[in-house]
């Protein structure tokens, strides 16, 4: 089962302070047969958090602490976006975005966003049941550490149901009129959500762990478009089609010696593993600025490499986009120390014009080892 790996930093993945999913929605990743589920790999900044947001269409998601227990489940048709605020410091977490059961093809598409969307108006109300733009605000303490509260989304409509408890530990659970459960959290991790959902009768439910005094919790529910979210269509029904054309596939062929696959698109991310002249990979999409490449590999892994670094081949003209920042690592700093004399520094120079071609000219007086280290 191939997966794809993004490496989000969310510290550096800061887009402009727009509705998550009022945003272009041309970067989607199809989920079918040749890549049923996606990886999407989250790491904070220590004292930070951060919004990762998801459009769905007939997909479901989980995301795993780093010990791979289940924090976050979501499986549900009716369920077209969700927008997930992570607690600080709580460790590295992985969403796994996966198609429906008996769904042959499912749509997502992932950003990060700095916060949770908040638009449009919902006065605060005191009633068991709230409609489009109203927010209920209660009080949660040490004695009564959880509370219910409906929620009607009226036919024809989809609504979003934002639950905001913002640095409070709490599991969180939505449920629909049958007892079905929509999505489930888990506590010390997520602290906020926002879920677009289709027509119908929820409940939601918080219940606060580890309380020592009074805290305020609020859902709100307003209408999807004037909250500033679009609904993914649903993928067309795909047709099958039998091709004898092996350049449908775009392919890379590595051009150098050896080179790094890479976690992200960049020298600032982490090596994942290598890659050998001559060995070609399918190529799965590229970053915004066109200069690398996301490639699968052979044990149904993935990793980004420099296109500097490689012959495309097939067709590669309409490759998908990942929103995923170019992060190059800064120039490496030598320091050189001789008896009696200070100690003096100096920037290795030869990498300040060729940042986002890896390492390529760094090896161009070693011939025997050019490619090995730095070729990205």
């Amino acid at each position: 089962m191939k997966k794809y790996y993004l490496l989000f930093g969310l510290f550096v993945l800061v887009w402009a302070i727009t509705p998550a999913f009022a945003q272009d929605v041309g970067n989607v990743i199809t989920l079918d047969d040749a890549t049923p589920s996606i990886d999407v790999v989250i790491t904070l900044p220590p004292d930070t958090t951060g919004t990762i947001a998801l459009q769905l269409a007939l997909a479901s998601v989980q995301m795993t602490d780093a010990t791979g227990n289940i924090v976050l489940s979501v499986s549900d048709p009716r369920l077209h976006a969700l927008e997930i605020n992570i607690m600080p410091n709580s460790g590295t977490h992985t969403i796994t975005v996966s198609r429906l059961p008996n769904v042959a093809q499912a749509l997502v598409s992932v950003v990060a966003i700095p916060e949770l969307t908040v638009l449009g108006a919902t006065p605060v109300v005191d009633t068991p049941v709230i409609g489009l733009n109203q927010q209920v605000i209660f009080t949660l303490d040490p004695a009564t550490p959880g509370q219910s509260q409906s929620v009607a989304i009226p036919d024809q409509t989809q609504g979003v149901i934002g639950v905001n408890f913002l640095g409070i530990s709490a599991i969180t659970q939505l449920v629909d009129s049958d007892g079905r459960v929509l999505f489930e959290t888990m506590p010390g991790h997520v602290d906020g959500i926002n879920a677009v959902l289709d027509a119908g009768n929820y409940t939601v439910t918080v219940l606060a762990t580890d309380l020592t005094q009074p805290v305020p919790i609020g859902i709100r529910a307003i209408e999807a478009r004037e909250g500033g979210f679009v609904v993914m269509p649903l993928p067309d029904t795909p047709t099958e089609v039998v091709s004898t054309d092996v350049g449908a596939v775009c392919n890379a062929t590595i051009t150098v010696s050896s080179a790094n696959l890479r976690s992200g698109p960049g020298t600032g991310y982490t090596v994942l593993g290598y890659g050998y002249f001559n060995q070609t990979y399918p190529v799965g999409g590229q970053n915004p600025e066109n200069n690398w490449v996301l490639i699968g590999t052979s044990d149904s892994d993935s990793g980004w490499i420099s296109r500097d670094l490689v012959q495309l081949t097939g067709t590669c003209t309409d490759l998908s986009v990942f929103n995923i920042p170019l992060r190059n690592a800064p120039a490496t700093q030598v320091i050189i120390t001789t008896r009696g004399t200070n100690a003096s520094s100096y920037e290795d120079d030869d990498h300040d014009d060729n940042d986002d071609h890896d390492d390529n000219d760094d090896h161009e007086d070693n011939d025997d080892h050019e490619d090995n280290d730095d070729h990205e």
